[in-house]
């Protein structure tokens, strides 16, 4: 049964059972689930049906809600409403007592907010009425969700859920009805039977295993297959009821290996020892006596008492005879078409059989396969080719090869057993004989394709599809070796070859190493002339044609996706010089190379020809071995580039050996157009003699070993660049976590969210694209729809990293990535960064349902209207559509790469153990109007106007923001202030994080140059190496022929030195881009300093007169030579230091001074929010439009400014551990300050890009409390220039961090504390004050020399002052959430208006409190005479006025004799006899109180804390007026005149902000008069007319209602203070009149004197004490005429 009387809130019921049945007469307590969380939920109260809240009486704000409904059984719809703010359950609210400054606690909204008094008497007393928030404003603690109003998730009412049986899952349970249990169907399962819970479906196992037993209740386990009969491939891709299958059988005579598990096995062979029997391998058996002799493959073998090497003799008893050797005739033959050579071999000898004579030879067949030319080699095959090899058994037939021939009988004469295997090798040039690279497959003879009969005497057998290996280097020498293996063990008798082989021809693979690097740098040129779409292009195909080649795939790949985003290389700052040098050896080296190296194997031959000429030696024979119509070495290069190397080879032979080779250059003219060769006769070779071919060798070696020690210093070279970026990279990404740290603190610590920013977005747009639909104006729809991109592309950067792998929904990115080697190759795991999800990982595809989704959703539908409304515009011949057709793709391409930045760059930057340069490049594709920088975001930025942007940034500040207490128009200027910070900073923070993945990717791109100097370092020592062996095989008086392509004249060894041509290509052009780089980074700080323009090497050194243009050399470009390079370094250099003089002489030829910025809770909210909440402070300083950028000089100081010690005795005591070791600098008591600027961020306009800066110091200020004269700084913190010129820049991150100086400890910030910074820039030209930065005119300052820190002055004349309230303001604050936007109305007050003068703007009272009209009116004109009318009115009233003061001063003289003494006791102004006690309340004051006087001292203590009590003490010049007052200009600076000093305080004080800044546009500056005793020494200055002020107004109305309640003795007692106060300068007229008032209290019979006479006495008498002091300070003539007044003061008491 329901409870009308609840026992206990809604929110403290944790079971759905508990819930429902709470409710009382308010409302019900209903159950809500989560709709991604199944069977969480949480109790909260609501109504059945619709009930909006009812709007009550005064308080803050109209309660939201959110909407449910459901379909009924009867087909009526049930509704619900639930609060975001419970007013409903017991215990859910409560009222505060009264409060300075009150809050509700986290998790509270005040729905209630009264002053203690009223709004115009201590209004920052107040007292709150508290209630709990149910719907949670940050969108991921307890609560509900909500979309567009309409509840997300699930309601229960009157009924729960049943719970049902494990296996089983409740169906139809909604708000009435607990539902039936349904048991799970075949392949779901439900583990829990819990309410919210559902039947899962089962899952597929991993390769290798199977799910057994799933469901209903259970999951299931996964079992393996069973090893050696059983496998399964498929894994998490396939379905549950995935089965394993068997492994399949094998031919005869072959075996299944490593069938199980996830893998099906292969068939192969028996090995030695064994057989096969089907379908096993069994091993050989034991002979009793003897040797098994045969056994493998698929025969049993037999035994035989003769050993290896020997048979038996048949008809005998086991004699054993030794095989014979073979006499057969060994010359080289051809036959079946095959050149058959080499030694003959006997296979088959043992037991019975006396064996066979063989000779194997081989060759590949490479019809209709593919040629990938290479520049080594035009025949190479492409990667991963399927070629065909043939061989033959020369000497015996396919019958005898059979497996039931050779089973080691007399008649069969066979011992034998064997199988075929074929292998790739390759020749290297430490083993001419070849290496092992891959096994291709074995066979048996009938698996294999023959060619010939049965019975012929020469077996050809043939395997086609042979799949060569990929990801092979490009290399040639490869080539196919065709094993023989004999199982039984019997070959092969007699000789050392054991197994028997056969080598094909050599060939070439390619691979795409030569491709990418082709493609790459013809990219890079490209992209220096402008075409980056074409270098996108180009990229992105070589990435989609190279899909099987990793090390080609990635570079090609990564280098297209760093082009998506526009990025080009920077490079890091290094001496030009040493580049230069590198690339001058390189340059040299790789022309005399060019000339060396023979460029065809027609001129190889000819080199080698005469070392190798003599009968022993191997050319001897035949120069055609191995070059016959299948070879695919056989064609030369026809090319024109040949012949005339052909020349230069031979004439640089010639000049070696000192011989004419005119003939030779004939030969090799002639020689050059052959094409192939022929198989009877060699070609035609050139005429080397042996010295010569010696002597061009030699200096190929030479040269050969110098390429090889320049490409090793241009690797040091290299990998000190690579080196050097890595190291930029720490500090850059420590400093943009610090950015991203702070910023988050900041903003939570200041009020803001991004959720309730995101919510009330979306809610706005939705909103107003629904009322733009259905406009007919198509200017006002297109100029709203412009409006409407930029702020979509604003809130879209806002909410860059938002949502991740967590619930966390803030400005926090939280990057944990760290820098790691740049190791090469990189780890290429996925994703970027190489970090795993931590576990419990939220998916990213449901934490961005929270915030990003509904922002999308009405984005999406935003373009599709803009889309529609640009072409309806376009068939307009009266519309111009530019703005529209340009903004909409540039924000509908922001949205996307917002979505991809943040899921595949911060989030996987994100987790634990991620790695700046793991992990492949994101595919993210970047509009091409983000400019040469690729800063996109950042361009996005700029294209956003601040103020649209600042209008959905205010709606993150809720209510816990607003300070109600404020006048609302200061506080809408702060929280605009608040806006502009968080965007500025957001913004700031998002070019930083450009920036830094700009050098990421240009680090990625630079990594590899190292390893390609390594190559080509090595490449270069392995060809002398390869030189020097032929050089001394020639040597050798005794080499015999050898076998295969193993020979000098063999096109591998050609196609080795052709390797090394492209490497030394590769080194040459590596040289050129370091080279490139370097001078690149000297000329952009050369522009840097001189304050050139720059706009990415677009258009911005095209306008530098002092740069020499100088392009790197490439294969497609012969660029500039390296000479050239020191000539455009020299240009560079040469402005450099005539900018640094520059700079030098313009500091020597102006005055230095100090800008000043004052982070106060006004002026910067949340920059002094983080100062507060963490103990640092980040701001950001941007140089105004049209000024490229701020520079300043090594000097910049900070002050913490405290309120003075009558109000605040002990300011800025030590807190909380910071776990930080203290400087120990000083002993004494100080606070230290730490002033540091983020590289970064600098110039928003991107004009010019800031150089890189390593080891820069922090500015530390330590000073003592309350003073502004900092301590000895130490000499090692001091801030080094080494020109006395502005050369850092000012404009970008600052970040300031605030310690007790000997303790180390985070500061407690006092209320009112003021943080002032101060740079030491140059004295600009033009008039003060200047635009000194964005939005803001400024005068420069000097040091106090004082200390104090009122005395800062400013350099020229005095400053303007500004009013207090901004120009514009916003009528209403509010807070926007998706269900509703809740109004924050505001207290009654009295009113102002802002009237705008010229340059500056007047406050005067707001005569009507009706609604302001929606349009103004037009001003009134008044005409001449009007002015002179006004005048004599005027100069009338002031006639009136001063003959009405004298007659009001003489009758209060001569009522100053008539007090009674009685009713001045009885209002303190009268000591009261002794005994007699009066009780002092220490609470907040109170109205109800007679005495007055703590009243009094309530509000003179909270007037420096409260700006509007503040204000009512202005100056009366100041309240009267807000013109700024004439500035005294100089073209020097100058002291202040002492006796100018009392009228510099009239003028300008620490409140005073000069025209122009943040303050005149409607910020308050009153916390700095309260900082400074000038401003406050004139507040009591009385005797004068003044103009009443607004605030001054109130403050009297109020001080007057609080007058009211004195009895007539205490409105006595005031008469006689204001009276003594006329006459206070003289101490005798106190001590006559406190004479006066007793003799009056001991003559009189009635009561005693009143203690409140008897108080103002003893006040009068010591505030004559104080002027007294203050008269003798004075000039002689003003302490006479104050003695005088005070004798006339005497007289008349």
């Amino acid at each position: 049964a329901l409870l009308h009387q609840a026992s206990g809130a809604c929110f403290k019921h944790v079971s759905c059972t508990s819930c429902i049945a709470e409710s009382n007469d308010a409302g019900y307590c209903m159950w809500y689930t989560q709709p991604r969380l199944e069977g969480i939920g949480a109790c909260v109260a609501g109504h059945p049906g619709y009930a909006p809240p009812q709007e009550l009486s005064g308080q803050l704000a109209t309660d939201a809600y959110g909407l449910w409904s459901m379909a009924l059984s009867t087909g009526e719809t049930a509704y619900f409403t639930v609060h975001d703010i419970d007013q409903i359950s017991d215990d859910s609210c409560y009222t505060t007592e009264c409060l300075y400054q009150a809050q509700c606690d986290p998790g509270y909204y005040a729905v209630e907010n009264n002053p203690c008094y009223s709004d115009d008497v201590f209004p920052a007393w107040r007292e709150l009425h508290c209630c709990r928030q149910q719907r949670n404003i940050n969108g991921y603690l307890r609560g509900f969700e909500a979309t567009h109003g309409i509840i997300d998730g699930k309601l229960f009412y009157a009924s729960c859920c049943a719970t049902c049986y494990p296996g089983e899952v409740i169906v139809g349970c909604h708000a009435y009805f607990a539902g039936v249990c349904q048991t799970c169907a075949a392949g779901r399962f439900n583990p829990t039977g819990s309410p919210g819970s559902s039947c899962e479906e089962c899952q597929p196992c991993e390769a290798g295993k199977i799910r057994r037993g799933c469901g209903p209740a259970t999951a299931g386990l996964c079992v393996e297959c069973e090893a050696g009969s059983e496998f399964k491939t498929i894994g998490l891709e396939g379905a549950w009821t995935d089965t394993c299958q068997a492994c399949e059988s094998c031919p005869r005579g072959h075996v299944r290996v490593g069938c199980g598990g996830a893998d099906p096995g292969y068939c192969s062979p028996c090995v030695g020892g064994s057989f096969f029997a089907a379908p096993f391998c069994r091993t050989c058996f034991t002979c009793i006596q003897g040797e098994r002799r045969g056994c493998g493959g698929q025969q049993i073998g037999v035994c035989t008492d003769c050993r290896s090497g020997r048979y038996e003799v048949a008809n005998t008893e086991g004699a054993c005879l030794d095989c014979e050797t073979c006499s057969e005739d060994e010359a080289e033959m051809s036959a079946d078409g095959f050149q058959v050579s080499g030694p003959w071999v006997r296979v088959g000898c043992g037991a019975a059989a006396t064996g066979k004579c063989v000779r194997m030879a081989a060759q590949l067949n490479l019809e209709g396969v593919t040629r990938c030319p290479t520049a080594a080699d035009p025949e190479a095959l492409c990667e991963g080719a399927s070629v065909s090899a043939r061989w033959t058994m020369h000497g015996l037939s396919l019958r005898q090869l059979d497996a039931e021939y050779g089973n080691c009988t007399a008649e069969a004469s066979l011992c034998l057993s064997g199988f075929w295997r074929v292998a790739l090798y390759r020749r290297e040039i430490d083993n001419f004989a070849g290496a092992e690279v891959a096994e291709l497959g074995d066979w048996f003879s009938a698996e294999l394709e023959q060619e010939s009969s049965l019975d012929a005497p020469n077996a050809v057998l043939m395997k086609r599809g042979l799949q060569l290996p990929s990801g092979l280097p490009e290399a040639s020498g490869y080539f196919l070796r065709v094993f023989f293996f004999d199982a039984g063990g019997s070959c092969c008798a007699g000789t050392s070859v054991a197994p028997l082989f056969a080598d094909s021809e050599d060939l070439s693979l390619a691979g795409h190493l030569l491709d990418v690097q082709a493609a790459v740098d013809v990219a890079a040129e490209d992209i220096s002339s402008g075409s980056w779409q074409a270098a996108h292009t180009l990229l992105s195909d070589t990435c989609a044609s190279h899909t099987g080649d990793i090390e080609g795939t990635w570079e090609a790949c990564e280098r297209s996706k760093a082009l998506q985003a526009d990025i080009a290389a920077l490079g890091a700052a290094f001496p030009v010089k040493e580049a230069g040098e590198r690339l001058l050896d390189m340059e040299q080296i790789h022309e005399v190379m060019v000339q060396l190296i023979p460029p065809n194997l027609t001129v190889w031959r000819s080199l080698v020809q005469p070392l190798f000429a003599a009968p022993e030696r191997l050319l001897s024979n035949s120069t055609s071995n191995g070059t016959g119509p299948s070879s695919p070495n056989a064609t030369e290069e026809p090319s024109g580039e040949a012949n005339e190397s052909h020349g230069n080879a031979s004439s640089n032979a010639s000049a070696a050996s000192g011989s004419n080779a005119s003939n030779s250059s004939n030969a090799t003219a002639e020689s050059g157009t052959t094409s192939t060769t022929s198989t009877t006769a060699g070609p035609v070779l050139l005429d080397f003699t042996e010295e010569s071919a010696e002597a061009l060798l030699e200096q190929l070696k030479r040269e050969a070993l110098q390429a090889a020690a320049g490409a090793e210093a241009l690797r040091a070279q290299w990998q000190s660049e690579v080196s050097s970026c890595v190291q930029l990279l720490a500090p850059k990404l420590r400093e943009l976590q610090e950015i991203d740290k702070l910023l988050g603190e900041s903003a939570e610590a200041a009020g803001f969210s991004v959720v309730r920013m995101a919510q009330a977005v979306t809610w706005k747009l939705r909103k107003e694209l629904q009322d733009l639909v259905n406009a007919t104006d198509l200017v006002e729809k297109e100029q709203k729809s412009i409006d409407v991109l930029q702020r979509i592309g604003s809130m879209a950067l806002m909410m860059l990293g938002t949502w991740g792998q967590s619930w966390y929904h803030g400005l926090e990115w939280r990057l944990l990535v760290q820098v790691d080697s740049a190791a090469w190759p990189p780890s290429m795991m996925p994703p970027l960064g190489g970090g795993l999800s931590m576990p419990g990982a939220v998916p990213i595809a449901d934490t961005r349902q929270r915030v990003w989704e509904p922002f999308l959703e009405v984005a999406e539908s935003w373009f599709s209207f803009a889309e529609e409304l640009r072409l309806e515009l376009e068939n307009q011949t009266d519309f111009g559509t530019s703005a529209l057709s340009r903004l909409l793709p540039i924000m509908h391409g922001a949205v996307d790469q917002v979505a991809a930045f943040t899921e595949e760059v911060l989030e996987p930057y994100a987790r634990e153990g991620s790695m700046l340069f793991a992990g492949p490049l994101p595919n993210i594709s970047q509009p091409a109007s983000c400019g040469n920088r690729g800063w996109c975001l950042s361009f996005v930025a700029r294209q956003v106007s601040e103020e649209l942007a600042l209008e959905d940034a205010w709606d993150g500040f809720g209510p816990q923001a607003v300070r109600p207490w404020i006048d609302p128009r200061v506080e809408d200027l702060r929280l605009k202030r608040a806006s502009t910070e968080i965007l500025q900073m957001a913004w700031g923070r998002i070019r930083i994080f450009e920036e830094l993945l700009l050098q990421v990717i240009d680090v990625r791109d630079i990594q590899k140059e190292p390893s390609i100097s390594a190559a080509a370092s090595a490449q270069s020592t392995h060809i002398a190496a390869h030189i020097d062996v032929i050089l001394q095989w020639s040597k050798w008086s005794n080499m015999s022929s050898s076998a295969g392509s193993d020979r000098p004249e063999a096109a591998w060894h050609w196609h080795e030195l052709r390797k090394l041509r492209s490497a030394l290509d590769l080194s040459r052009r590596s040289a050129a881009l370091l080279a490139r780089r370097r001078l690149s980074r000297l000329e952009l700080l050369t522009a840097w300093v001189s304050g050139q323009r720059d706009d990415g090497y677009s258009t911005g050194p095209a306008t530098w007169s002092w740069r020499q243009p100088w392009s790197p050399w490439s294969l497609h470009s012969a660029g500039s030579p390296a000479m050239a390079l020191f000539d455009a370094s020299a240009a560079a250099a040469a402005k450099l230091e005539a900018a640094i003089g520059d700079q030098e002489l313009h500091a020597a030829t102006r005055a230095q001074a100090y800008l000043r910025i004052d982070i106060s809770s006004d002026l910067h909210p949340v920059a002094y929010a983080g100062l507060v909440q963490t103990g640092s402070a980040m701001l950001r300083l941007m140089a105004p439009a049209g000024r490229d950028h701020m520079m300043m000089h090594s000097d910049a100081k900070a002050f913490l400014i405290s309120l003075p010690a009558s109000q605040l005795p002990d300011p800025l005591q030590a807190g909380a551990e910071t776990g930080e070791a203290p400087s120990g600098a000083f002993p004494q008591p100080h606070v230290e300050l730490r002033l540091k600027r983020l590289s970064g961020a600098f110039d928003a306009a991107d004009t010019s890009v800031e150089p890189p800066q390593e080891g820069t110091l922090p500015f530390v200020t330590r000073h003592d409390r309350g003073t502004c004269m900092p301590l000895a700084q130490i000499q090692a913190e001091k801030a080094p220039e080494i020109v006395p010129a502005a050369l850092l820049p000012l404009d970008g991150f600052w970040v300031l961090t605030a310690r007790d100086g000997t303790t180390a400890r985070l500061l407690q910030i006092d209320e009112g504390t003021v943080l002032r910074l101060l740079f030491e820039i140059d004295v600009p030209d033009g008039t003060p004050p200047w635009p000194l930065l964005s939005d803001t005119r400024d005068v420069l300052y000097k040091l106090p020399e004082d200390g104090l820190c009122s005395g800062l002055r400013p350099i020229f004349g005095s400053a303007p002052e500004t009013s207090t309230f901004p120009p514009t303001t916003r009528t209403t604050l509010h807070t926007q959430t998706a269900t509703t936007i809740p109004l924050i109305p505001t207290t009654s007050r009295q009113g102002v208006i802002i009237v705008e003068e010229e340059e500056d703007l007047v406050l005067a009272p707001k005569r009507s409190t009706s609604l302001a009209p929606g349009a103004a009116p037009e001003p009134w004109t008044p005409p001449i005479w009007f002015y002179a009318v006004l005048f004599l009115l005027v100069l009338g009233a002031m006639v009136l006025a001063v003959r009405w003061t004298f007659k009001y001063q003489r009758r209060r003289i001569q009522n100053a004799g008539k007090i009674v003494p009685e009713a001045l006791q009885e209002e303190g102004k009268v000591p009261v006899e002794e005994g007699t006690s009066q009780a002092t309340q220490e609470a907040a004051p109170t109205i109800l109180t007679k005495d007055g006087s703590a009243l009094r001292e309530a509000a003179a203590v909270k007037a420096s804390e409260n700006p509007y009590l503040a204000m009512a003490k202005k100056s009366p010049k100041k309240m009267a007026s807000r013109k700024s007052g004439s500035w005294e200009i100089s073209d020097t600076p100058r002291e202040d005149d002492p006796k100018n000093e009392d009228e510099d305080n009239k003028s300008w004080s620490e409140a005073s902000t000069p025209e122009g800044s943040d303050a005149e546009e409607g910020g308050s500056s009153s916390h700095s008069s309260l900082h400074s005793p000038s401003s406050s020494s004139g507040d009591s200055s009385s005797g004068r007319s003044r103009s009443v002020s607004p605030r001054t107004a109130l403050a009297a109305k109020a001080l007057g209602a609080h007058a009211q309640n004195f009895s007539p003795d205490a409105l006595t007692a005031g008469a006689l203070r204001a009276h003594a106060q006329d006459f206070l300068p003289d101490a005798r007229a106190a001590q006559a009149l406190e004479a006066h008032a007793k003799s009056l209290a001991s003559s009189s019979t009635g009561p005693a004197p009143a203690p409140a006479l008897l108080q103002a006495l003893q006040e009068f008498k010591e505030l004559g004490g104080v002027r007294r002091r203050d008269a003798e300070a004075r000039p002689e003539e003003e302490k006479e005429g104050a003695e005088a007044r005070g004798v006339h003061a005497e007289v008349q008491g």
